[in-house]
């Protein structure tokens, strides 16, 4: 086929004006390539490391976005044949505002297809409800046509049990109207996400879409209507069929619960009042998703949510908190913690309780009893608080669920849940919450390997103080702080005297020992919002929030003074800057303190010397 696409990249690269698409048509030949100073890159950023999206991004450059790709699909590969023109075109569609610029999207298009038809997909079979004709033609729908199919459909539609097959059933009878090109869905937001409750039209779901993502997102974030007439205009749009001409997205006003009601047309177009004209069923939809929300339940669905949303998160307290709420919430119990490691200690990474509970966290101590019974060998465990030590003289509660968290043979955590009544668990409730703690333990693990790795990297290994890369993150944002707040900041700066003769007559290993007591003196001696570092061989950083020159030195000499009495002959020398009067910036800030350093050095060491 011909390579309208590359030559128009290339063109592009050239720097040339884009010739009218309606003009004129390129020949079949592929000319040379040529480099290209803007690589292709998505219309939406994500190629460009540096950010540069949408328009910012050369037209050259999003012009071969579109060439590229089109050329790609429409050879031969060794892995595949090359697609045929039109199920190419298709496909790159869906990109429209992603991948590509739109504008420049529908200019190509103008070249490769007439511009008052939209084509199925040949190869690709479409679902029963979408008109799967050879060629259609965009014709709008009736507003009369589109107010009655919305007032019969949700004239079923009442508050009861099994909202989900009820608000299907009112789906149906709405589309039915449409001879197939209409299709139509409601989505309902769970755990940051929205899934589907139920569609009609579509062949390809998508489900699970952050909020603000695509229309059904920025509908749901914002709370308001959004009504395409062109879907192409709409960068944010994401095609699920082909040949979507017009969406229209309403809020649905549960009184819990955040959903959507979603509206697309197949090769037909959304009148102007259609928002007026579907608002019964709109308001027969609001009136019932609050009990598709409240029906918690166990099942393949709820738990895929479960697990999409844990696996979104990031950190180890962000993990607990759902962890507890999760399993309160399935189980209905009044109160649940999450202890971490084989011996917990201190209170728990995360408490949760019902709003009218009284209940309080189990202690660490208290939950290390428990343990001890082998309660963490069986995989879930129902049992009297006071069979395992668990219940004291005020607390309301009788019934226990224990739950181990294991990655492997290592025990993570264990999520304990309470209860004044009987728990009782049918199998597919245990399964489940055996099944949420695995996926749980499997997080958390490698939440805290990363938070292992994250501190090692900004830990000094020899005196476990902060090294010269967390000392200068940290530095930068309490300089912010003081910015903000308009405070002193002291730095310090501590060298230890003569360490290169105690290393040279006793030994590095006594040499490492001065190194280690100067750190443990820094550290008993600065205050708890106070930063201490080993900058670097003998050098040490002290960050004081706060302080001006008085406090500082105050600080600074007793360091130096409990050092000196300690009887082993050390001694340190004391560099101080103040911000702001001796910089704003870090870098500045330990210029001048290494310079008040060097001239306490001069002086004699075992001193201080400042900017001053």
């Amino acid at each position: 086929s011909a390579r309208r696409g590359r030559a128009q990249a290339d063109r592009g690269a050239r720097g040339d004006r884009l010739p009218d698409p309606r003009r004129q048509r390129l020949g079949a030949a592929r000319p040379r390539r040529v480099h290209r100073p803007h690589p292709p890159r998505a219309y939406d950023g994500s190629g460009y490391p540096t950010g540069v999206l949408g328009p910012e991004i050369p037209i050259e450059g999003r012009i071969a976005a579109v060439a590229d790709v089109y050329d790609a699909l429409t050879s031969d590969r060794v892995y595949r044949p090359a697609y045929p023109d039109d199920l190419a075109l298709e496909l790159m569609r869906d990109g429209c505002g992603t991948q590509f610029d739109p504008e420049v999207l529908d200019a190509f298009f103008a070249t490769t297809e007439p511009e008052s038809t939209i084509t199925s997909t040949p190869g690709t079979s479409l679902p029963e409800t979408v008109v799967a004709a050879e060629q259609l033609p965009i014709t709008s729908l009736r507003l009369e046509d589109l107010a009655e199919a919305a007032a019969a459909a949700g004239g079923g539609l009442v508050p009861g049990p099994d909202a989900r097959h009820r608000i299907d059933a009112a789906l149906r009878r709405f589309c039915a109207s449409g001879d197939g090109r209409i299709i139509a869905s409601v989505y309902i937001e769970d755990h940051d996400r929205l899934w589907c409750v139920a569609q009609v039209g579509y062949d390809q779901v998508r489900d699970g879409f952050a909020l603000g993502q695509g229309v059904l997102g920025r509908c749901v974030r914002d709370s308001a209507t959004i009504f395409l007439p062109n879907v192409r205009v709409d960068s944010g749009f994401i095609a699920a069929v082909p040949n979507i001409v017009s969406e229209l997205c309403v809020p649905l006003a549960g009184a819990r619960a955040r959903a959507a009601f979603n509206v697309e047309t197949v090769a037909s177009r959304l009148p102007e009042g259609c928002e007026e004209a579907v608002a019964p069923l709109v308001e027969s939809l609001s009136a019932v998703i609050d009990d598709v929300a409240s029906a918690v339940a166990i099942d393949v669905t709820t738990m895929a949510h479960l697990c999409v949303h844990a696996s979104s998160l990031r950190g180890v307290a962000a993990l607990a908190e759902f962890a507890t709420r999760a399993m309160g919430r399935l189980l209905d119990l009044e109160a649940a913690q999450l202890d971490l490691g084989a011996s917990p200690a201190g209170p728990p990474a995360s408490f949760w309780r019902r709003p009218a509970s009284v209940l309080q966290p189990i202690g660490a101590d208290r939950v290390g009893v428990a343990l001890a019974t082998g309660l963490s060998d069986t995989t879930v465990t129902v049992a009297d608080a006071a069979d395992i030590g668990l219940t004291g003289p005020d607390e309301p509660f009788r019934r226990i669920l224990w739950v181990p968290l294991r990655s492997g043979d290592t025990l993570i955590g264990t999520l304990v849940g309470r209860s004044d009544g009987p728990i009782e668990l049918d199998p597919e409730q245990s399964d489940g919450a055996a099944l949420l703690a695995q996926h749980m333990a499997a997080l958390i693990d490698v939440a805290q390997a990363l938070r292992r790795e994250q501190r090692a990297a900004v830990t000094d290994s020899l005196t476990g103080l902060l090294n010269r890369r967390g000392f200068d993150e940290r530095l930068a944002e309490e300089l912010a702080r003081a910015e903000r707040a308009a405070t002193p900041l002291a730095l310090v700066l501590v060298d230890c005297d003569d360490l290169k003769r105690v290393n040279d007559t006793q030994g590095h290993d006594r040499g490492d020992e001065t190194l280690r007591a100067l750190a443990t003196l820094l550290r008993e001696c600065k205050r708890g919002g106070d930063l201490a570092a080993r900058i670097g061989g003998d050098e040490f950083g002290l960050a004081l929030a706060g302080a001006d020159l008085e406090a500082a030195s105050a600080l600074a000499d007793r360091v130096r003074r409990d050092l000196s009495a300690d009887g082993a002959g050390t001694t340190a020398s004391f560099g101080i800057a103040v911000y702001p009067d001796d910089g704003v910036t870090g870098a500045a800030l330990l210029r001048a303190a290494d310079r008040a350093l060097y001239e306490a050095k001069l002086g004699g060491k075992d001193r201080l010397a400042s900017r001053a």
